[in-house]
């Protein structure tokens, strides 16, 4: 385990208000706060069947409005209840869910052109398969 005063780490943090983050986590121990950066919140995720219980947890943005994955928030340690280093499973996960979340709840902001592809109507398309079925 890294010396979390030293070096950032991918941490996993519980906080009073009962939120789990998982996080790149960063002490200053200077200003006697921690930093996260890009804070992912740990979102329960079960599903059964009649014979099947499975649990898991998916990642989801801890504050909505922050679509920068560059932004940086900073905590008084006295709202953590506790924070550890995350195992590399749980760190790789969290690493490859960080561009899916922010892609997620970024706009696309791309418009679709006639290179990228065919752009229908619904009418048109409609025709075309009533066509391909009545036939």
């Amino acid at each position: 385990m890294q010396d979390p005063l030293q070096d950032p780490f991918i941490g996993i943090v519980k906080l009073e208000t009962g939120e789990e983050l998982i996080a790149q986590v960063h002490y200053s121990e200077n200003d006697n706060v921690i930093c996260l950066q890009n804070p992912m919140i740990v979102i329960e995720a079960n599903s059964s069947d009649k014979s099947t219980m499975i649990k898991g947890f998916k990642l989801d943005l801890w504050i909505k409005s922050a679509m920068d994955p560059d932004e940086i928030f900073i905590i008084n340690p006295d709202r953590i209840l506790t924070c550890t280093e995350a195992n590399p499973a749980i760190s790789k996960f969290y690493e490859e869910s960080i561009p899916y979340v922010f892609r997620a709840a970024t706009p696309n902001k791309t418009q679709p052109t006639k290179e990228m592809g065919s752009m229908g109507s619904v009418d048109k398309a409609r025709k075309i398969f009533e066509k391909l079925y009545k036939s």
